[in-house]
């Protein structure tokens, strides 16, 4: 699997997880979400061998954000 499709679809799977588990507060998950997304990467400078990369950062905040935003959208339309 190429690398950006497996970021996207491990932080896609985690953004409607959470969007699912609190789908009243979309934004505010999406913002929680792009600050882990953040802090994932930072943490890998200090990890030997590993590379943060401003373009894994971008991919993985932006799948984060739609996974949040569909979790949101079934949360609405689907009834109960």
């Amino acid at each position: 699997m190429a690398h950006a499709i497996e970021h996207f679809a491990i932080f896609a799977i985690t953004g409607f997880t959470f969007g699912l588990a609190y789908d009243r507060k979309p934004v505010g998950i999406m913002l929680v979400l792009v600050i882990f997304a953040g802090v994932i990467e930072l943490a890998q400078l200090f990890v030997p061998g590993r590379h943060a990369r401003l373009s894994d950062f971008i991919v993985d905040a932006l799948a984060a954000c739609v996974g949040a935003a569909l979790a949101s959208v079934t949360a609405r339309t689907t009834p109960i």
